[in-house]
């Protein structure tokens, strides 16, 4: 057979290239590759977004009990003036003379008025009489004493502390979510070189594209492997 005829039925064996062997097999296994890594960026994109949606909840939630905590301390704290307001005007003869005691023990109408008091207002008046009894000077009203503690407003403040935690995962868990995104895009443009790559003529061009491809590929898969995973969408509320 003449070389013409060699020419005409195809390459010798020596004359064909590593491309002409297994380019086939490669980008095949880079398409069945970049495919599978563009449906998992895609999962835990939404599976990301589904955390910081009930993170966004989670924090709505602790803000509505944060104001309705708010409004029932608010609440004790008037009734408790109003008590410690009436047991003023009724032990005003005992305060004068520094007579503590006989203003919350024994009989009587002040007395009777101090022990309805709640737990937290006695403790902060107990304090208020001991630092009135020393003659401290200008000494603060028993509501502004340490001691004097609504448990509605520490529980509304912590709600508000859990409110800001779970706002502030939310957003990282939005940025979790963005980051799989763009590994989605990068793994689809990874599919489109490899598309074009099997639409091109020339050996050179076909192969220059796909070694882009997988480049673009590797940039994905770098990405992806580099990120916190998310399996399972738990509620993690209050």
């Amino acid at each position: 057979m003449s070389a013409e005829e060699n020419s005409a039925v195809g390459k010798p064996a020596e004359e064909e290239t590593w491309w002409d062997r297994r380019g086939d097999l490669a980008t095949t296994f880079v398409l069945a590759s970049v495919t599978l890594l563009l449906a998992w960026s895609g999962f835990q994109a939404s599976k990301w977004g589904g955390v910081q949606a009930i993170n966004f909840s989670d924090a709505g939630k602790a803000r509505t009990d944060s104001n309705a905590l708010t409004d029932l301390g608010a609440t004790a704290v008037s009734i408790d003036v109003s008590l410690f307001v009436s047991w003023l005007e009724v032990a005003e003869p005992e305060l004068t003379e520094r007579n503590g005691a006989a203003a919350t023990t024994g009989e009587g109408l002040a007395p009777f008025l101090y022990q309805s008091f709640p737990d937290r207002l006695q403790v902060a008046v107990d304090d208020w009489l001991v630092q009135n009894a020393r003659g401290d000077g200008d000494v603060p009203l028993p509501f502004e004493l340490d001691s004097y503690v609504v448990e509605s407003f520490v529980r509304a403040q912590q709600l508000r502390d859990d409110a800001a935690d779970f706002g502030e995962a939310a957003r990282q868990n939005n940025q979790q979510s963005d980051i799989y995104v763009l590994a989605t895009v990068v793994f689809a443009a990874a599919l489109f070189l490899v598309g074009v790559c099997q639409k091109l003529n020339r050996q050179k061009f076909q192969q220059a594209v796909f070694i882009v491809a997988v480049v673009v590929a590797l940039v994905g898969a770098f990405i992806v492997v580099t990120q916190p995973i998310e399996f399972v969408t738990a509620d993690i509320g209050l």
